[in-house]
């Protein structure tokens, strides 16, 4: 996909799917987030994205638009503790956000091993995290599916960054 290797599916939810990919140029990992709603897209011959059906079409365009639009504003956001989108492109009919691969475990995981953290170590992690969720609040943006499962604990310094914003809007 252009000059990235895909590697595995990290996910794949309502909005689309997200691969670890590998940047060719740069020699990193990355995360690739690709727009196919699954109730108005479907993958057609090789790796092109269609509507469903013709009536879909209209409504896969507006998302398909929305998407980059809100990936732009996503793009502008610098804080440790959201996601860093690096660039977004289209191709195959749909488009593609790229975003900073981050190495860790989701907090649903974590605060599964972790039961019986104290009220200091939650104001730690999660004071930085409430920091980058007003930049991103401030930009426009309510994100709308705030949850353990799309939340990561980094495994560099166990700090929390927010991950997918498939249902922000």
């Amino acid at each position: 996909l252009q000059e990235y290797t895909i590697e595995r599916i990290l996910g794949a939810g309502g909005f689309g799917i997200t691969y670890l990919a590998r940047d060719n140029n740069l020699q990193c990992q990355v995360a690739i987030k690709e727009y196919l709603p699954n109730d108005l897209a479907v993958r057609a011959a090789g790796q092109t994205v269609l509507p469903r059906t013709d009536s879909d079409t209209h409504g896969y365009q507006v998302g398909l638009e929305r998407f980059l639009a809100e990936t732009r504003v996503l793009a502008s956001f610098r804080h440790a503790n959201i996601v860093r989108v690096n660039r977004f492109f289209e191709a195959n009919h749909t488009a593609y956000m790229v975003m900073d691969y981050e190495h860790g475990q989701s907090l649903r995981d974590w605060l599964a091993a972790h039961p019986d953290i104290d009220e200091a170590l939650v104001k730690r992690m999660f004071l930085p995290l409430l920091d980058g969720l007003e930049v991103v609040h401030k930009g426009g943006i309510v994100h709308r599916d705030i949850k353990p499962a799309n939340i990561y604990v980094r495994d560099a310094d166990g700090s929390l960054v927010l991950l997918d914003f498939g249902a922000a809007r």
